[in-house]
């Protein structure tokens, strides 16, 4: 049976009142078009399952759309938080409930296989688990004594998500594989809407039957529409539009005008090629690939403190490390780059969480999209092989920042204020409360060191750290923990019984007391005097200016 339709057919299929899942990652490969029909048909009381999205959840929020989000992060990642999503959340408008993306893959698949709960030890010792008591339950083993999280099964009703192509039956193929968690949704949901770049013959499709992805018989509806997940991304063929990102976001910055801009710019065109030509055509696929050079930081003794900041990362790790970065993770990436590229050759690093060993010529505004995948030897999927690896134990090294940060290692990235009514609705954990209970070196870091951001009790624990500090990461079961906090002003590991946080060394000009002043709780002071932070050596500053990031895309994080 032929399952092509068109894209108001398409948008039909879905009832006001639905729960709907939508594909793609962050900036990456979000049904667009699909999406931007929905809000031309007006639709009413969705509630959104969204792993790791952005413009999709921003633009029906702006549309009224909307009336709860399950999701594990929200934001346009190296651009800035989604600013419609965050201010309904901030006004009640819109309800949200936050899991991490582990926690949300587990329920999904519970779904998918009709089974009472996935069990896994992710959000272990967070503040995750406590919202959702009877869909992540914290349970005991009886035989071993373990401790895990049982994450019943989500009910989706239709999953949206884009692919590259697609015969008339409505067998999918996503080129050259499948990279992010969209099988997750697909397998999850009663009925699947895919929008592809075009549609093949039947013919195609047998001749190379390893390359479908989905099955005729999981999908119900199959719609043609090229360049539909602009202004996301849809890799190989073309990137996100950054020009696209910004100007959405200068716009929603006086809301008073945004509804002209949104009604002219998004919803008003009639067809997707119509909005594609509305917001500047092929010419800005095309130039969203370049890359703007940012000016170098503040200078100190030949070098800046940005570069002291990932040079001194860089030096913790060797070739035993196993690392990936997620969102805005610019000082990491960059630490990664350094050591593969100086001491540390077998180091493995995966770009994205996807790249495996990328050797990017230079990194782009975002560190999730596909700007830094070049030079990889393989592209992992973010469901089968990157939770695998990580739960496995064969990454082993993850660094992440926070809106908050407490003495023992513990981040909050999810709001300032109470959850239920916050003063600030921040992107979410995204996989923070995963993978501080799987990765055993974590690394800490925050390019602005103040009492607001290490802070003495945290307003939401997104991700563990050392937890209530002491025993109680082995308590739960959990691996390692932080080993080093690297912030602007200084360098502070972790006392090795009580875990709080110990001040190591001190950037050059900086005093005992400005860190302490700087910081919400009493800083562990080593025995002695506190040394000075070893300053970058030549080699390493010339390969981080020229080759690892010659065009300051760090300093993002320095904003």
């Amino acid at each position: 049976m032929e399952k092509i339709l068109n894209i108001e057919a398409a948008a039909a299929l879905v009832p006001d009142g639905s729960t709907i899942a939508l594909g793609g990652l962050s900036m990456n490969s979000s049904p667009m078009a699909l999406v931007r029909e929905l809000i031309r048909q007006e639709k009413k009381d969705l509630t959104v399952v969204a792993i790791v999205n952005g413009m999709a959840v921003d633009w029906l929020v702006a549309a009224g759309c909307v009336r709860r989000v399950i999701t594990g992060l929200i934001s346009f990642e190296g651009m800035g938080l989604a600013p419609n999503f965050r201010s309904a959340v901030e006004s009640g408008v819109v309800a949200v409930a936050e899991y991490s993306e582990y926690l949300l893959i587990a329920r999904l698949r519970a779904a998918a296989t009709n089974l009472p709960f996935i069990p896994t030890k992710a959000g272990l010792g967070t503040d995750v688990l406590a919202l959702h008591p009877d869909t992540t339950r914290l349970e005991t083993d009886p035989v071993s004594g373990e401790i895990y999280v049982a994450c019943t099964p989500l009910t989706v009703d239709i999953a949206i998500v884009h692919a590259h192509a697609a015969d008339g039956l409505g067998n999918v193929r996503v080129d050259p594989k499948l990279i992010w968690m969209d099988n997750e949704i697909v397998n999850a949901a009663q009925k699947t809407i895919v929008t592809v770049e075009k549609i093949i013959p039947h013919r195609e499709i047998i001749a190379e039957p390893h390359r479908t992805t989905y099955p005729r018989f999981v999908v119900d509806a199959v719609v043609e529409v090229p360049w539909g997940a602009y202004p996301t991304s849809c890799f190989p063929k073309y990137t996100h539009d950054k020009a696209f990102f910004t100007a959405y976001s200068k716009a929603a910055r006086a809301p008073e005008q945004f509804q002209q801009y949104f009604s002219e710019q998004v919803v008003g065109p009639e067809t997707h090629a119509a909005f594609l030509q509305r917001n500047g055509g092929m010419a800005a696929i095309d130039a969203h690939s370049q890359v703007n050079d940012m000016s170098p930081g503040s200078e100190t003794e030949g070098y800046t403190i940005d570069e002291l900041m990932v040079v001194t990362l860089a030096r913790q790790f060797d070739n035993s490390t196993r690392a990936f970065n997620g969102a805005v993770s610019f000082i990491p990436v960059c630490a990664y780059l350094l050591a593969r590229k100086t001491h540390a050759p077998d180091l493995v690093w995966a770009a994205s969480s996807i790249a495996i060993d990328a050797d990017p010529p230079r990194l782009g505004e975002s560190t999730l999209s596909d700007s830094i995948w070049e030079g990889a030897a393989m592209l992992s999927n973010s469901s089968f092989d990157f939770w695998a690896f990580a739960q496995g134990g064969r990454y082993n090294t993850f660094a992440f920042r926070g809106a908050q940060i407490d003495r023992f290692g513990n981040v909050n990235n999810t709001v300032i204020g109470s959850y239920d009514t916050p003063k600030v609705r921040l992107p979410g954990g995204g996989g923070m409360a995963d993978l501080g209970c799987m990765v055993p070196d974590i690394y800490l870091w925050s390019t602005t060191h103040n009492p607001k951001i290490f802070v003495g009790k945290l307003d939401f624990r997104s991700g563990i750290g050392w937890g209530d500090g002491g025993s109680h990461r082995d308590e739960l079961g959990l691996p390692g923990g932080p080993r080093l906090c690297v912030t602007n002003l200084c360098v502070m590991d972790f006392h090795p019984e009580s875990k709080a946080m110990r001040l190591k060394s001190l950037h050059p000009g900086v005093t005992v007391e400005a860190v302490q002043e700087s910081t919400g709780f009493e800083v562990l002071l080593p025995e002695g005097d506190v040394p000075i932070t070893d300053q970058p050596g030549e080699e390493e500053l010339r390969i981080l200016r020229e080759e690892v990031d010659p065009t300051f895309m760090r300093l993002r994080e320095f904003k």
